[in-house]
């Protein structure tokens, strides 16, 4: 497995473990029609970190990168406690991985694992519905001659 697999794989662990929540889900590209709180954990976007680039130096160098994982957070209930609720989900889910301490040990040093940002999208139905997008960051070397 790849670094990136690691870490993802170790997330999705966490996220299952997250009280409250009723699915978890990984890299689906549809968003099934699921019992909520639903968690969809994403691989995301990763690119080159800029200030570690040594773009003169060819082969069997590291790169340093930022895997951007998000976090879907799916709720729907009453408009009096939809949006405690997914607060309370939200703050669940971001102590799980900021917290844990295994994930470090997967990446390499000087790497770490951040919480980035929060995008919510509520919607008005005849249920109140809020999707909430938590982006992390986790910083790590990718190996040239690693799979």
């Amino acid at each position: 497995m790849t670094i990136k697999e690691d870490v993802l794989s170790r997330m999705h662990v966490l996220l299952g473990g997250v009280d409250g929540i009723k699915t978890v889900l990984r890299d689906v590209d549809e968003f099934p029609d699921v019992a909520r709180p639903t968690v969809i954990l994403l691989a995301g976007d990763t690119e080159a970190v800029p200030e570690f680039q040594r773009s003169w130096v060819k082969g069997e160098v590291p790169i340093m990168v930022d895997m951007r994982p998000v976090v879907l957070l799916l709720v729907s209930g009453d408009q009096a406690t939809v949006g405690a609720d997914t607060d309370e989900l939200e703050g669940r889910i971001i102590k799980a991985i900021m917290s844990d301490a295994t994930l470090p040990t997967l990446i390499s040093r000087p790497g770490g694992v951040y919480y980035d940002r929060s995008d919510y999208r509520l919607s008005h139905d005849l249920a109140m519905a809020c999707d909430v997008q938590i982006q992390f960051r986790v910083r790590t070397a990718i190996y040239p001659n690693h799979p």
